[in-house]
């Protein structure tokens, strides 16, 4: 199961720009390309905006990991 979490400053961002969580949600779930930015450890993933043609949006996010035992 895969939760997905917006830091606030990531809500900031996309407010001031005018892109919804939706299109965000859209570049996460099936990117063009997703890089490794070796110096931080982030991921980048790239993707065509929604609303906006020919437009495309970077994000930078990391991923976290849980292991449940039973």
């Amino acid at each position: 199961m895969t939760r997905i979490e917006f830091s606030e400053h990531a809500k900031l961002k996309l407010k001031e720009r005018g892109i919804d969580k939706i299109e965000a949600l859209n570049v996460l779930k099936v990117p063009l390309s997703v890089f490794l930015d070796v110096e931080t450890g982030n991921l980048v993933a790239v993707g065509n905006r929604i609303h906006k043609l020919g437009h495309q949006l970077i994000i930078v996010y990391t991923t976290i990991e849980i292991l449940l035992k039973s």
